[in-house]
């Protein structure tokens, strides 16, 4: 449990956006629900969208057998 939480200590906020919105697209949250304000705070829209985008083409695009 200790390792998890050091873990996520390190990470910078554009990286837990990215991962915020691609567990968004595994809860299917549509990609206009990101929580993040384009105009307040653009690089982490842009991270949680782009999350959400890796995500859906893995799931539908990708080689996953």
């Amino acid at each position: 449990m200790s390792a998890a939480i050091k873990i996520v200590g390190i990470q910078n906020r554009e990286d837990i956006a990215f991962d915020l919105g691609a567990c968004a697209y595994s809860e299917s949250i549509l990609p206009h629900e990101n929580p993040y304000s384009k105009e307040l705070e653009p690089q982490l829209h842009k991270a949680w969208a782009s999350g959400w985008k890796h995500e859906r083409e893995y799931w539908e695009f990708g080689d996953h057998e």
